[in-house]
């Protein structure tokens, strides 16, 4: 596993639980499950994330580098939960 910190807390799409993300893996686990926008296109901080953590998890990049980028994707998506105390 490749943790990151601070760690991310969204809305899971499932549950719309808040769901605190650590790790590259369970980043790119859930933004597989974020719908597509109405113009079905993916927006560019998702894809920016997406291969960030691809590249994070082949030795290309930092966990903590991928983290910031999922965190951005997240806000773009508007699953963002608030990270502060």
């Amino acid at each position: 596993m490749m943790w990151f910190w601070p760690a991310v807390s969204i809305r899971e799409i499932a549950s719309g639980h808040t769901y605190n993300v650590k790790t590259v893996e369970v980043a790119v686990e859930q933004m597989e499950t974020w719908p597509l926008p109405e113009n079905g296109k993916r927006g560019p901080k998702w894809r920016k994330a997406y291969k960030v953590c691809f590249d994070a998890l082949e030795g290309m990049a930092e966990a903590n580098t991928a983290g910031k980028a999922f965190e951005a994707a997240a806000k773009e998506a508007g699953v963002l939960r608030n990270n502060s105390p």
